[in-house]
């Protein structure tokens, strides 16, 4: 009898692990255009359903506008924008309800616009919660110059997703911003995509932030996205039915 509780128990915290997971970062890809439409280099691994797919793109001059953004697994995406500072600035991100192999990110742009676009896949994640953006005109080359505005998160645990856009060709190193990760660069004729990340421990005010080398024309977005454990923490390794352990 001991032997079937301990596996039972043993079965608990498996699914009790694999639930509450923290959020991470799965994947990226990016690409670049000059006609309408910008295919993304397709992502290496799997995609998961019930993970999330977050990005944003940028083009050269306002002239143009984001008719749509698809992916080959039909996934649906939420478009944000446009912001703009010389260039045009979009963000995006769907829920993967479909996930597979060789997933490739399509942006459809209103017409020929030269234009680039960065994404990732991200794990852990369950909704989106709230997003802010700005457009700066010099972001100067002090830490954090480049920013977001802030927005106040609901929930403990949000995983923060920060993109920035130069948009002037200045071919810039960039550095995570305070308490970031950077996940991915993209440079092309001297404008450049990054993505990063970051867990919020507690909910509240928040901007994602980048830090520039070179003073640019910038647009910088800040997403955050629910935790699917509900409160930020990551319960490993709990046994819930005897009391040992816990968050």
């Amino acid at each position: 009898m001991n032997r079937i509780r301990a596996w039972i128990i043993a079965g608990i915290l498996l699914a009790q692990a694999s639930a509450w997971a923290a959020p991470a970062v799965v994947q990226s890809t990016d690409g670049v255009t000059g006609i309408s439409t910008l295919d993304m280099t397709a992502l290496a691994s799997t995609t998961t359903t019930g993970n999330y797919l977050v990005g944003c793109t940028q083009a050269t001059g306002t002239g143009r506008t984001v008719s749509s953004v698809t992916d080959t697994q039909s996934n649906t995406y939420t478009v944000l924008g446009p912001t703009d500072q010389t260039g045009r600035f979009y963000r995006f991100y769907a829920p993967i309800t479909t996930g597979g192999a060789s997933n490739v990110i399509r942006v459809t742009w209103s017409g020929a616009v030269t234009a680039t676009a960065i994404a990732m896949e991200i794990s852990g994640v369950n909704a989106f919660d709230v997003g802010a953006v700005q457009a700066q005109a010099a972001t100067g080359t002090g830490t954090d110059g480049a920013s977001s505005t802030a927005a106040t998160t609901t929930q403990n645990g949000d995983f923060i997703i920060g993109c920035m856009a130069n948009m002037t060709n200045t071919s810039p190193a960039i550095t995570a911003g305070t308490s970031f990760t950077i996940d991915r660069t993209y440079l092309s004729s001297g404008r450049r995509l990054a993505l990063e990340h970051y867990t919020q421990p507690t909910a509240g005010s928040i901007a994602a932030t980048f830090t520039l080398s070179v003073d640019s024309q910038a647009v910088t977005s800040m997403m955050s996205f629910k935790a699917s454990g509900g409160g930020g923490a990551t319960c490993r390794g709990a046994l819930l039915l005897t009391g040992v352990g816990g968050c």
